[in-house]
């Protein structure tokens, strides 16, 4: 599934699947919760979904919470006129972090019509939970409302951005893709970025783009936050790009929410994609702050992690990515031999004119304590043309 937009953005609740068979979705179900109770209902949701092949279309989306503690079960997005489907889906995978995994489910499900629950009964058939009918009620609808706001946000065609910020973006992105250091940079070890300067943050930031499929850089709030999120392996990566992967079913959504688990920080990723592939609109913002529409790239910013909803960057993260980008090239750029060498350590401090003050920026490959010296186990990098 991709949603409407070209921009980078984090993935929706999944779409709901087709029905099963009774016997697969009582086996699909697991064990219940006797005493858990949540309230759910559908509607339709503020986004267009476009497929190829098929007409533009506005899904319905999926909304469970638990009656005692209003927190929010999960979600997920599905098909016009499979209500009961995508409510089950909602129920069995909850969709990305943060919600899910879940250890056993409802065994009460509280509905606002009873079409609704009559058509729930059929498709969930599984006599351990229990449908019931009650009044609507304002909150709920409150609930559905802070979710489509969301989702609004998150489809639009252009970035939320302010204009000042994307400026510093466009610049350190185009230094960034004319240098570009995956050429002869692989992804570990990772760099600490360190400004020397008040109202700037540290970060760690991991070169994308070795292996030739996500060219950019991903910075995160820690070294525990990035080794972490490295062990997780190809599957981090697929958060990270979920947009063009497939719907998630409950076991990637499990991994999911345990990936998001081990960013205790917010992490923000700078990646480029290909011009074709991204709204027009979007690409006129970027080229009124500074990107050359001669270019056959587009940069985009996502950022995940830290307890919140994925999404794009706030103001504060993209500029502190900004500034790491401005850092990194220019250290990158005199030691590129020692890098592509892989002879680390490698430590200085590069100035960067930045917001109209020269800033002094610690950098370290890797980022480990002074005194430690490592080679990197891929050994030396091949320069690619």
């Amino acid at each position: 599934m991709r949603v409407d937009a070209g921009r980078a953005r984090p993935d929706h609740p999944p779409m709901a699947r087709q029905k099963r068979t009774p016997g697969a979705r009582r086996a699909a179900a697991g064990p219940i919760d006797r005493k858990l109770e949540v309230i759910g209902d559908v509607r339709t949701a503020p986004i267009t979904i476009r497929e190829q092949g098929r007409p533009p279309f506005r899904p319905e989306m999926a909304l469970w919470v638990e009656a005692d503690t209003g927190a929010i079960w999960g979600s997920a997005i599905g098909e016009t006129g499979q209500r009961a489907a995508t409510l089950v889906e909602a129920l069995r995978s909850p969709g990305p972090p943060p919600f899910g995994p879940r250890s056993a489910l409802p065994a009460r499900l509280l509905v606002f019509d009873e079409a609704l629950a009559t058509e729930l009964r059929t498709t969930l058939a599984d006599d351990r939970q229990h449908v019931e009918v009650v009044a609507p009620f304002a909150e709920f609808d409150a609930l559905f409302a802070q979710f489509f706001s969301f989702l609004e946000e998150q489809d639009r065609p252009t970035s939320g951005l302010p204009d000042d910020v994307l400026t510093l973006l466009c610049h350190a992105c185009a230094r960034l893709w004319r240098h570009k250091p995956w050429q002869y940079m692989d992804d570990e070890p990772a760099v600490e970025i360190h400004p020397q300067a008040p109202g700037y943050t540290a970060s760690i930031a991991c070169v994308l783009g070795a292996i030739d499929e996500v060219y950019g850089v991903a910075f995160y709030a820690s070294y525990d936050d990035y080794r972490r999120f490295v062990a997780a392996g190809e599957q981090a990566m697929e958060v990270w790009t979920r947009d063009s992967a497939p719907a998630p079913d409950a076991a990637d959504a499990e991994r999911a929410a345990q990936l998001m688990q081990a960013l205790e920080g917010r992490s923000v990723l700078i990646s480029f994609d290909p011009k074709a592939e991204i709204e027009a609109d979007y690409r006129e913002q970027l080229a009124r702050n500074g990107w050359s529409r001669r270019q056959t790239v587009v940069p985009t910013f996502s950022a995940l992690g830290g307890g919140e909803m994925p999404g794009e960057p706030t103001a504060d993260e993209a500029r502190q990515a900004a500034l790491a980008i401005e850092a990194l090239v220019s250290f990158c750029e005199p030691h590129e031999d020692e890098i592509a060498l892989a002879d680390f350590p490698l430590k200085g401090t590069v100035e960067v004119e930045f917001e109209g003050h020269n800033v002094p920026v610690a950098v370290s490959i890797p980022p480990e304590p002074a005194g430690r010296s490592r080679r990197s186990r891929a050994g030396p990098r091949r320069r690619r043309g």
